[in-house]
């Protein structure tokens, strides 16, 4: 069963987002499996084909391990690492087995992810260590989160540079409206002291196509130049070669903050 796409009409607000999303975390274990395990279109290298979330899965939290790793290399793991929308774990828990000496935060702006989240780690730990063996099958560790909590992107509750490393997983594209994507980078920058990385529909990877489904439904699209603007140094794009969503394709980003 393909994962339902939230598809707006006429604009979003924030509370009609916070709604979908809790009931999106309010897990069923036979859905759960399903949805993870059922092949869906998706595009990989440039074709469309039929391809699990597990497969998935590798490819999203492979792109923000190489590039921590390219900043951070073996033996000099980030200190603290956040990540802003972090649903109930579904990248953060692979993520966080690959960096044995990191700790490792989560910030979700529904009740129900971090709510969920020991559940969900339970129920799919085969396909968590599965994930996270594939990008380090050396040096990993039990994964433990340090803090999993509810807050809203556009107002953290961290002290300036609390956090090495701080990344996005397809979640600006979640967040209605331009001036709230500044607020969230604005305060992504203000919490972080090193790295972000950032896995949207940045314009640069979009075609006139998918640009047009974008502007519909009133995603994320915005060009990675913002970030410039916004005090992050040394921006870096690229574009990448898969998509969960075969209307729109994936870029990634990373800014450096020193």
């Amino acid at each position: 069963m393909p994962i339902r796409i939230f598809v707006p009409k006429n604009g979003r607000s924030p509370a009609e987002v916070l709604d979908y999303y809790n009931e999106q975390w309010n897990l069923d274990e036979e859905k759960l499996k399903r949805r993870y395990f059922s092949p869906r279109l998706m595009r990989m290298n440039r074709r469309f084909v039929k391809a699990t979330v597990l497969e998935l899965d590798c490819l999203q939290v492979g792109a923000h391990y190489e590039a921590i790793r390219r900043r951070f290399p073996i033996g000099q793991d980030p200190g603290r690492v956040l990540e802003v929308g972090a649903g109930c774990g579904r990248t953060l828990f692979p993520l966080s087995r690959t960096f044995p000496q990191s700790e490792f935060w989560g910030l979700e702006y529904s009740t129900a992810g971090p709510e969920n989240a020991k559940r969900y780690e339970r129920l799919m730990h085969e396909e968590i260590e599965a994930v996270s063996a594939k990008l380090n099958p050396h040096g990993r560790k039990p994964g433990l989160v340090n803090d999993f909590r509810t807050g809203d992107a556009r107002q953290m509750p961290y002290e300036n540079k609390f956090f090495d490393v701080t990344y996005t997983n397809l979640v600006l594209e979640q967040i209605p409206e331009p001036q709230n994507h500044e607020k969230a980078l604005g305060e992504i920058r203000r919490v972080t002291k090193t790295l972000c990385c950032f896995l949207e529909p940045w314009a640069e990877a979009q075609t006139w196509v998918t640009m047009s489904y974008l502007r519909h439904v009133n995603y994320f699209r915005r060009r990675a130049s913002v970030l410039a603007e916004l005090g992050y140094k040394n921006v870096e794009f690229r574009a990448l070669h898969f998509s969960g969503n075969p209307r729109f394709h994936y870029g990634f980003v990373t800014a450096e903050l020193a």
